[in-house]
């Protein structure tokens, strides 16, 4: 994989991280992304407080695994890839179904092996999938009733601590004696990368990491709170992409995600999307305008 450099070194987040809202400023592309959690932090301290009571094991750091994981995100170019995926599972691969591909995998007649949810609000429950076969793995922070969806499909379940902030890291250490924070950005690709790392993998194939507005979509599934959002217009390197803030800001922030934590693994991201054109170009040298 290239080496990423990012032009911008003065990438520093506000003080109170764990508050509700926050911003992140870009000074040298004279950017300032405005950060809003999706649900309000007591329900995330509630969520974590009830779920870390379940029995459910932990993940815990495994030895090195030779096989390749294929991550399948939810980017609208992750419906050009069924095929390749379905391929790649039978030589060995493991796929691992983000949030609400499992089912448009399931559909496309590809079994997940595995399945990340992340996010806290009540509707992730609707993303497990009945009558498969799989493992999933679940944040603490989700709401109580994904686990007990989950629970019902008899597949075995790992719990993970998706830390956002030093208030979840206290209330944890009160109850867990030893655990693993899986760290790495505000989206759950780059969680499940972190995640799969601790588990000892290093070889990644990821679809439908898009990151950007492709074919007019900007999920492979109907996602109804992004049908509203503001769509700018950003060119890099020569190429233009449209994009949403959320985009832009996981495009800024998996540039740190690879100095940080991906030094050590091959990470291959497939489709011609802003995370792909990052890697392949190493510059996030910008210039935005609204839409």
């Amino acid at each position: 994989m290239k080496q990423i450099e990012l032009e911008n070194k003065e990438n520093k987040q506000l003080e109170n991280k764990d508050k509700q809202n926050w911003e992140v400023k870009y000074p040298s592309i004279g950017l300032t992304l405005s950060c809003v959690i999706n649900t309000d932090k007591d329900k995330i301290r509630n969520n974590i407080i009830e779920n870390i009571q379940r029995t459910h094991p932990r993940v815990w750091p495994h030895k090195e695994q030779d096989t390749e994981v294929i991550i399948c995100a939810g980017g609208s170019s992750l419906l050009d890839h069924f095929d390749e995926i379905h391929k790649k599972q039978q030589d060995g691969g493991k796929v691992i179904a983000l949030a609400n591909t499992a089912h448009i995998l399931v559909e496309n007649g590809i079994r997940p092996n595995a399945q990340i949810l992340l996010d806290a609000k009540p509707r992730n429950a609707e993303f497990v999938v009945n009558g498969i076969e799989t493992v999933c793995f679940i944040a603490s922070q989700c709401d109580p009733s994904v686990f007990e969806k989950a629970e019902k499909t008899g597949n075995k379940i790992y719990l993970y601590h998706a830390v956002n902030n030093d208030a979840e890291f206290s209330y944890i250490n009160d109850v867990e004696n030893a655990w693993i924070p899986i760290q790495g950005g505000n989206t759950i690709t780059m969680r499940a990368i972190r995640l799969f790392t601790i588990l000892g993998y290093s070889n990644f194939q990821i679809y439908g990491w898009d990151s950007c507005i492709m074919n007019d979509r900007h999920h492979a599934y109907p996602q109804p709170d992004a049908d509203k959002q503001k769509i700018f217009c950003l060119e890099l390197e020569g190429k233009k992409f449209q994009l949403t803030a959320w985009m832009l800001s996981q495009g800024l922030e998996f540039v740190n995600f690879v100095k940080n934590f991906c030094m050590k693994i091959e990470l291959n991201v497939h489709g011609d999307g802003l995370i792909s054109h990052i890697i392949k170009t190493g510059s996030l040298k910008v210039n935005i305008k609204e839409a």
